[in-house]
């Protein structure tokens, strides 16, 4: 999943929005019996770290207990 630089949020490329995003992750989840997996999260660096923890804090609040947050790897000029 991820957060773009507007706050959306996207479950693989589908918006989902604040309100419905447990409920289609679970459905996801569930329907894969993976709901003890990791999830991997996206940010934009640009994106509102408020919405960012908004999204980790629903999803932690449902139970997902592998939330791991994606970085791009900067590279070191030496």
């Amino acid at each position: 999943m991820s957060v773009d630089i507007k706050g959306k949020v996207f479950i693989n490329d589908a918006e989902v929005g604040l309100n419905e995003l447990v409920l289609k992750l679970k459905a996801i989840t569930d329907g894969r019996g993976a709901m003890g997996k990791r999830i991997f999260i996206r940010a934009d660096k640009r994106a509102d770290y408020r919405t960012v923890a908004k999204v980790m804090d629903l999803l932690s609040g449902a139970g997902f207990r592998r939330l791991d947050l994606v970085t791009e790897v900067v590279p070191i000029d030496r």
